[in-house]
């Protein structure tokens, strides 16, 4: 009976769920050379398309060909342990093509009570690594701020030896904030979310729910249901909300939003075995969700209604899912056997009266970006009738390089580039109106449009 009824309340949660058309096979195992391994994190390079660092049940990898061929990273004495976290973000004020890096290990010794952990830190995107002497142990949550990539926040958990702690590093290392001084119940946290506008403001998704701070962690409040959370995100463009994975049961389940800094909670969307979401960061209300064992959805509604995109996923069993940072078109996703990649086709490929989508343009266009104006990031998207050499660079209104964005042979078809409003020397420029031009390497096709960055 018990099973009947968990399926009929699983097919109850579906059906919220639109699915899609065969023509939709857009997954992509890009595994490459690696071995059958489970893929706990991924982390896209921060300006180049097509690289990426994971971290796997044995050691971390990187590619930067799209998974063609993958290297391993050489990092400690025992690069083979398992790694259940890895971060790359721009260097503050160095080369911003080579990322730092950052990543968690989980290791287990001849007693199986044991779960040791460290934290490895590169600054030369993984050519040389540094032992951060974390805790020694199992890190189960790490995340680094974006325009701080020398800082970042750890979280460990081994519930046999009833272990758990909230670490930040600063100047003199890793330092300690409880959540719960008053509990002896280990909490797992699951997903650290620090707002990019506010620092010291942090969401924590535990196993007793979720937990807030506005002082750096010196002092956290739960706020939601003591239920399971195993992630929380603050949208782009809008940090006074937060959203949030409740696994309270059938009843409770699903994605639940806060306006208020998490003092009150509701429910977007009701589903069940939601492991991971997250926002399109180049359009607001757009998200995307894995749910275990049945694949990824697509919102365009801001997580209210949900549309299967898993046709051609060959390995549903999802451990993370992220989104490319220069190309909001492309998702990848790390499974229990290999890593995925998925790209949708813009909706510029097809033709209207035609039952056939076009596999690639039919001129040379420059698209608008979009958002415009924006605030932290645009998105410009060109296309190619054939495979040549073309540059995008940034102009101020004066006729002065900004920045050079392309500047490389590409392919035939659609491609998408992201602007993140610095300059070639990786400082933030100045609110302002910015043309972004678009011409081959010979000069003999140019097209020119404005953005506009408001900060």
């Amino acid at each position: 009976m018990k099973k009947i009824f968990s399926a009929c309340l699983i097919l109850v949660a579906l059906s919220q769920f639109c699915f899609a058309t065969p023509d939709s096979l857009k997954w992509t195992n890009i595994s490459g050379n690696l071995p059958n391994l489970y893929i706990n994190s991924i982390a896209p390079h921060p300006f180049f398309t097509d690289s990426l660092f994971i971290g796997t049940n044995s050691g971390a990898f990187q590619t930067s060909n799209g998974g063609n061929h993958w290297n391993q990273l050489k990092f400690g004495e025992n690069p083979d342990v398992r790694v259940t976290q890895i971060r790359a973000e721009m260097h503050p004020y160095l080369d911003w093509t080579v990322p730092v890096l950052w990543l968690g290990t989980e290791e287990y010794t001849f007693i199986p009570e044991d779960r040791l952990g460290r934290i490895f830190f590169s600054e030369d995107g993984g050519a040389n690594w540094i032992n951060t002497y974390f805790p020694k142990i199992a890190v189960s949550a790490l995340e680094v701020p974006k325009d701080s990539s020398l800082v970042a926040f750890a979280a460990t958990y081994n519930p046999f030896y009833n272990q758990d702690g909230f670490y930040a590093m600063d100047d003199t290392g890793w330092v300690e904030y409880d959540l719960t001084p008053d509990d002896s119940i280990a909490i797992r946290i699951n997903c650290i979310e620090v707002d990019e506008a506010n620092p010291n403001r942090m969401f924590l998704a535990t196993s007793n729910g979720v937990y807030s701070t506005t002082d750096w962690g010196i002092y956290w409040t739960n706020s939601g249901s003591h239920h399971n959370s195993p992630w929380v995100v603050i949208p782009p463009r809008y940090p006074e909300m937060v959203y949030a994975i409740l696994l309270g049961g059938t009843r409770s389940e699903g994605i639940y939003r806060s306006k208020d800094n998490g003092q009150y909670w509701e429910r977007v969307c009701w589903t069940v075995n939601a492991m991971t979401f997250i926002p399109d960061y180049a359009t607001p209300g757009v998200w995307y969700e894995a749910i275990k064992n049945l694949g990824v959805f697509k919102s365009i509604d801001d997580c209210s209604t949900w549309t299967d995109i898993s046709n051609g996923l060959q390995e549903k069993d999802i451990l993370c899912l992220v989104q490319d940072r220069r190309n909001p078109q492309i998702l990848y996703a790390g499974t229990t056997n290999g890593i995925f990649r998925y790209e949708e086709i813009p909706a510029a490929v097809e033709q209207q009266g035609c039952s056939k989508k076009q596999l690639f343009p039919q001129e040379i266009e420059l698209y608008p970006a979009y958002p415009n104006p924006f605030n932290a990031i645009v998105t410009i998207r060109f296309a190619l009738k054939q495979k040549r050499g073309v540059c995008l660079w940034i102009y101020n209104l004066l006729g002065q390089k900004v920045r050079k964005l392309v500047d490389e042979e590409k392919m035939a078809g659609f491609h998408s580039v992201i602007w993140n409003g610095r300059d070639d020397t990786g400082r933030h420029v100045a609110s302002g109106v910015f043309i972004y031009q678009f011409s081959d390497l010979n000069d003999n096709w140019k097209s020119s449009k404005k953005i506009v960055l408001m900060r």
